[in-house]
């Protein structure tokens, strides 16, 4: 192999054009350049081929990988179940039930103002299994039942887990319309868990992936919204490594393949750079980041007949958005129900969202090697591109 001719892009790129079925060759560099190369956004390039000369630029990217692979403890991913609230006993119920058939994380999407954490955590130790809590937008509407419910939450913690230290979860917001007294909440919350190194402050954008909006904007979103709680954190001496060390982030995935997979690599690079500004000696590479799929939710902004249809093709689409996920990085992955949009998923639908890790873990044994998409000229271009964007934005 040392004898082969080492080929540059540019002349790749004259023996593409070369072959292009048109008479002139500036038609067959519009052709090229308009449909060859595609624009999934603005500003994002896919390019029909790529080389190691687009490599070079990225090295970087290596570093990166490098360090991500050398600190993180474990291969794989939680396989977290997202159970609604709506009733407690119920919901507990479902738990119980998700937890029986190998989730190995519940995160319970609260939608009611009062809970009874005692009938919904019955038999659920959250030093042995992570459980998050998603606070629903009409509960955070109101101070008063929103600091109600976390006194309760606190209350049933101080009473069961004299020692916060093992616990292992988190408390998940959407940070976008909160107001001074909603960050004195979350302070409180803070302070709370200050001796909880498992038990995080999820920040979560879960923007329907496949909507109009970009990916480059949905993290620049993200991220903005991250900084906000960083600074109102600090400004209630909540201390920077603390808050660094609790953030984490919680995001869609769609149906762009390749664009999913380099936007959740493209996130983790960015906090890392992010918070070597708050504090040099910090190492967030391995932040926490929680990935939903958005199968069988209705997505206005699409035509009904892309919408997924039916509930197959909902399936089919959701094992490709869990690769995704998975090759992009995420440390929880929760697979919705192919018939979420109904409002009632039942147990055979849960079942089989739940197995996609399952089948994904132990028979495509996706959790053997960590960034498995590192090297790959295509995907490390995107997630540069991506970080790039995001980072001018910022």
């Amino acid at each position: 192999m040392d004898n082969v001719e080492n080929i540059s892009r540019e002349t790749w790129k004259s023996l593409i054009i070369k072959t292009l079925k048109y008479e002139t060759e500036a038609q067959k560099l519009t052709f090229y350049e308009e449909q060859l190369i595609k624009n999934p956004e603005p500003g994002i390039k896919i390019q029909p081929f790529y080389t190691q000369e687009d490599w070079q630029e990225l090295q970087y990217l290596q570093g990166f990988h490098q360090l991500w692979t050398s600190t993180k403890l474990t291969t794989g991913w939680m396989n977290l179940e997202k159970i609604q609230v709506m009733e407690v006993k119920i919901a507990n119920n479902q738990a119980q039930q998700a937890i029986s058939g190998g989730a190995d994380a519940i995160l319970f999407d609260i939608h009611v103002e009062h809970i009874n954490f005692e009938v919904l955590l019955e038999g659920i130790l959250l030093t042995k299994i992570p459980v998050f809590f998603s606070i629903k937008s009409n509960v955070l509407a109101n101070l008063d039942k929103h600091q109600d419910l976390l006194n309760s939450f606190f209350e049933y913690i101080k009473s069961t887990y004299p020692d916060k230290s093992k616990l292992m979860g988190g408390l998940s917001y959407s940070c976008d319309n909160f107001d001074e007294k909603d960050w004195n909440i979350l302070a409180d919350s803070c302070t709370f868990f200050a001796d909880s190194p498992y038990f995080t402050a999820c920040i979560e954008n879960h923007i329907p992936a496949d909507s109009s909006g970009y990916k480059v904007d949905d993290l620049t979103f993200l991220l903005q919204q991250t900084m906000e709680l960083v600074a109102q954190l600090l400004k209630r001496n909540i201390p920077i490594e603390q808050i660094l060390t609790s953030v984490g982030f919680g995001i869609s995935v769609g149906n762009q393949y390749l664009m999913e997979i380099a936007k959740l690599r493209a996130l983790r690079l960015l906090w890392w750079q992010i918070g070597k500004l708050y504090a040099p000696e910090s190492n967030l590479v391995n932040v926490f980041i929680r990935v939903e799929t958005t199968v069988g939710l209705p997505i206005e902004s699409i035509e009904p007949q892309f919408q997924p249809s039916d509930g197959y093709q909902s399936m089919i689409s959701n094992a490709t958005q869990a690769m995704a996920a998975i090759i992009g990085g995420c440390d929880a992955l929760t697979v919705l129900p192919h018939d979420e949009h109904s409002g009632k998923p039942d147990n055979f639908s849960r079942r089989i969202a739940r197995n996609v890790s399952h089948v994904l873990k132990e028979e495509a044994f996706f959790d053997k090697v960590i960034d498995p998409a590192a090297g790959s000229y295509l995907i490390e271009n995107l997630t540069h591109q991506i970080v790039k964007g995001v980072w001018e934005k910022l």
